[in-house]
């Protein structure tokens, strides 16, 4: 800590009892002083930021509702903000790749320590410290990089059998491929669109529709003045949902339920991963509906059927699911496995689709996680 400048009995700072007016209380209370109008200035700067990024969101917000930043193109600006972070703080491969070989080449210990100096005698008094030191010095020494060789040995071959686990998860995640584009999405027959408003009726909370598609369930619940919200992850039809003026959002409904607070929604429509997800993704999605639900509350899950799947346009969502749909039956005994009640199979008229409508209720179901091999994480009350 360097010497504070003679102040002037003016200075509020320096009005102290003289018992300890000191040099150094004197150096404290400079640095006090400095501290409080560094804090002042902080505050002022951030005050200056906050008020700018209000501008810059009521901005923003006008261009949306005009149409002009459609949300596909505020995910590609985000994209490209993700990958100027500085390193480490980050959560991707590359990152972990260039921490953990920055970790390796500083977990090493030198005992080797400099001697030069710039006083007299001192250089001398170093190399004796150190001659007399180095036997401990070493012994210490050897011992730590022996752990740390270990310890970044036991990290990289973690790293490769991580990569290895990744590589092969690929083949059983959802395709996420931009050449494919927009794939066809189940067109509701309105019997189904009615049927969904109607178990919906009485519902006064908080409703979400995961992957809406052409936003027909939208549609129809926003004539109803319901209180809903949509998530979807192809971008063609988030724009569709957002030139709406609907409130919608860019995310998969697995990572989705998880920003989700327990017994937060008093529906929940889901479409898109009913077909195309596979086992372990269905059935995440199921226990994840049953913590979010209140009780009570409706799920409804729009399925697809193999007329729909027939239609020469919809062969290549086909052919591309990890998974395959599930016969109404199928869904109607998980569901009762899982805990959930009243479960009802509604056919469309047209024959491309149905609905499986439950009730969440708030029971021990008679199957657990474990049953279908997935390890139970029980979420906090």
């Amino acid at each position: 800590m360097g010497k504070a400048e003679p102040r002037s009995q003016d200075n509020e700072t320096s009005k102290v009892d003289p018992e300890f007016s000191s040099e150094r209380v004197q150096g404290y209370l400079a640095e006090a002083v400095a501290i409080t109008n560094e804090s002042t200035e902080t505050a002022e700067a951030l005050a200056f930021v906050e008020e700018m990024q209000a501008k810059i969101d009521s901005r923003v917000k006008t261009l949306r509702a005009s149409g002009a930043y459609p949300p596909s193109l505020l995910a590609r600006v985000n994209g490209y903000y993700e990958s100027l972070k500085p390193i480490g703080s980050g959560h991707s491969k590359a990152d972990f790749e260039k921490i953990l070989l920055i970790t390796d080449r500083v977990a090493y210990m030198d005992v080797d320590v400099p001697t030069g100096s710039s006083k007299p005698g001192v250089s001398y008094v170093k190399k004796v410290l150190r001659m007399a030191m180095a036997w401990y010095l070493n012994y210490m020494a050897q011992q730590f990089n022996n752990f740390t060789s270990n310890l970044m040995r036991l990290l990289t071959v973690v790293d490769h059998r991580l990569t290895a686990l990744e590589e092969k998860a690929v083949t059983i995640e959802s395709p996420k491929l931009d050449i494919v584009g927009v794939t066809a999405s189940l067109v509701l027959h309105a019997s189904l669109v009615d049927e969904i408003v109607g178990e919906l009726t009485n519902v006064n909370g908080r409703i979400l529709v995961a992957e809406f598609g052409r936003a027909q369930v939208l549609e129809a619940l926003a004539s109803e003045k319901k209180d809903f919200y949509g998530i979807e992850t192809r971008t063609e039809f988030l724009d569709l949902g957002e030139l709406a003026s609907y409130d919608v959002r860019q995310s998969s409904i697995l990572e989705h339920l998880l920003a989700v607070g327990n017994s937060s929604l008093d529906g929940l429509v889901v479409s898109g991963i009913v077909d195309r997800g596979s086992i372990q993704e269905k059935t995440a999605l199921l226990f994840g509906a049953k913590r979010v639900l209140n009780q009570g509350s409706k799920l409804i899950l729009v399925s697809s059927t193999m007329e729909h799947f027939s239609k020469v346009e919809n062969h290549m969502e086909f052919d591309l699911s990890i998974g395959r749909p599930f016969s109404s039956s199928t869904w109607t005994s998980i569901l009762t496995k899982l805990g959930f009640s009243h479960v009802k199979v509604v056919e469309a008229k047209d024959g491309c689709g149905c609905l499986v409508i439950a009730n969440n209720t708030k029971v021990s179901p008679l199957s657990s996680l474990a049953d279908f091999g997935i390890k139970e994480n029980k979420p906090d009350n």
